[in-house]
């Protein structure tokens, strides 16, 4: 396990909210990668597949954060992630520290009729990192205190992740296959830990891959989206679930994430293909980040990203980045 800070973060004045954020080893350049200005202050890695520990987040905060910085967890909606996430909230609030916290379930696979703990967390927790860190430096300067600072930044992250959808699909046969081929063992929904698909499939064109991903895509913002709150009054977590608010002749931001380590061309070739899908719908694409930012256990699987993209949030997204994975605008 490792933690990662951005050692340039407290030099700003006045300062930011810090969106931290964290999950398994295996998953890089996920989290670690990505902490930098314009994004994460700081993340933490456990061991391979496995969530920080409460003590470690909690450890990495107290080490590099004073208690008057305003502090966002955004959380992969993981069992382990949430779970660990969740108890280092209650401890930093005890010690005087201001902390709220975003769940980020954009999976947008059906989920079963007993399920109500929401989609898994997916790639588009990257997007999410990248217009909650833009944001915070946006509201540093805004005049209002930390606290208040802090609220608009949890609820802006909460409505973002709301227009934020991912759909991914393992499969058996070439990485980057033609519309016409034939794959084996699809698995549409498939977790960043190789968790089974929703719908499993003998097999099946990759065209008709396609078009069930597109299906899932269209019908996502439909779905309620599940947040949690630790309430310092009632000492205790409250949920709450959310839709996506409506956005007027929407954009999209596309990401294409290869889980599996596919390289530019396969992954470029994958593109397209989603691409010429997504065209059906006239949808409006401001801009596709084709990488590997978020890597899983299956061997052969890449995820589909759309993000309803709104005047606040393309401006978040044009902003200056500098990581060790994303660097533009400097």
């Amino acid at each position: 396990m490792y933690n990662v800070f951005d050692p340039c973060f407290l030099n700003d004045s006045p300062s930011p909210v810090a969106v931290i954020s964290g999950g398994g080893q295996g998953h890089e350049p996920l989290h670690s990668e990505f902490v930098g200005r314009g994004m994460l202050a700081a993340a933490c890695i456990g061991e391979h597949f496995t969530a920080p520990s409460a003590l470690q987040i909690t450890e990495h905060v107290n080490k590099h954060l004073p208690s008057s910085t305003p502090i966002l967890f955004l959380v992969k909606n993981h069992t382990g992630d949430v779970l660990n996430f969740q108890l280092a909230t209650e401890w930093l609030t005890e010690q005087g520290y201001q902390v709220d916290f975003c769940l980020v379930d954009d999976d947008c696979a059906p989920l079963p009729a007993h399920c109500i703990m929401g989609g898994k967390g997916l790639a588009g927790i990257v997007l999410l990192q990248k217009l909650l860190g833009a944001y915070s430096l946006q509201l540093a300067h805004s005049g209002l205190s930390g606290q208040q600072q802090l609220s608009v930044l949890t609820e802006q992250a909460r409505q973002w992740t709301a227009q934020c959808h991912t759909i991914s699909v393992g499969f058996v046969g070439d990485q980057a296959p033609e519309p016409d081929q034939l794959l084996e063992q699809i698995k549409v929904g498939v977790g960043l830990h190789n968790e089974q698909g929703i719908m499993q499939l003998t097999s099946g064109t990759f065209a008709e891959v396609l078009q069930h991903l597109h299906q899932q895509l269209l019908i996502a913002p439909q779905r309620s989206r599940l947040q949690i709150q630790w309430s310092s009054a009632t000492h205790d977590w409250q949920q709450q679930f959310i839709t996506a608010p409506v956005v007027t002749d929407p954009r999209y931001l596309l990401l294409l994430n290869g889980l599996s380590g596919q390289d530019q061309q396969q992954l470029d070739h994958l593109c397209q293909s989603v691409s010429q899908q997504l065209a059906q719908s006239e949808m409006t694409i401001v801009d596709a980040i084709v990488q590997a930012v978020c890597r899983g256990a299956h061997p052969n699987a890449f995820s589909v990203t759309l993000f309803t993209l709104d005047d606040r949030a393309l401006s978040c997204w044009q902003a200056p980045v500098d990581t060790a994975y994303w660097q533009w605008g400097k």
